[in-house]
């Protein structure tokens, strides 16, 4: 930004005013934006739930994004041995590595399977709630 200074007094009218640089942030980034990245679910009917919008307005206003969402609450085991691998979380056999598939996909699950945004609606927030479902297998903390 640069400054003049106009004045029928002398002193001010030479002085020579600094420019002000200004940097614009971009606020308007396509992304997808979560209230929370963590939450807690616990086995026996606990449930949390985050919100989910888009970081800015699609730029064609007949755009709809659609938003995917799958939870990953299986757990990796060797094929051959049967071994678990509670470290390593799946919702399918490709999320293993070779020689393991992927057992007890549905530790949890969402209530939805898919967001659809709106470019009039995009940033309305969208709930998903997630529900731990009980069984019997103890694996300790799972974090999908």
């Amino acid at each position: 930004v640069k400054h003049e200074v106009i004045s029928i007094d002398e002193d001010y009218s030479v002085i020579d005013v600094d420019s002000v640089t200004v940097d614009v942030l971009e606020d308007d980034i396509a992304e997808i934006v979560l209230s929370t990245a963590d939450i807690v679910v616990e086995e026996g009917g606990s449930t949390a739930s985050f919100f989910v919008t888009l970081g800015a307005r699609p730029k064609n206003n007949k755009t709809v994004v659609t938003v995917y969402v799958s939870v990953r609450s299986g757990h990796c085991v060797e094929s051959k041995t049967g071994k678990p691998s509670f470290d390593s979380l799946c919702s399918s056999i490709t999320d293993c590595g070779f020689g393991y598939e992927c057992v007890h996909q549905s530790k949890a699950i969402a209530d939805k399977t898919e967001l659809m945004f709106k470019a009039s609606e995009w940033d309305v927030p969208q709930l998903i709630t997630v529900e731990a479902i009980d069984d019997d297998i103890v694996e300790g903390d799972n974090s999908p």
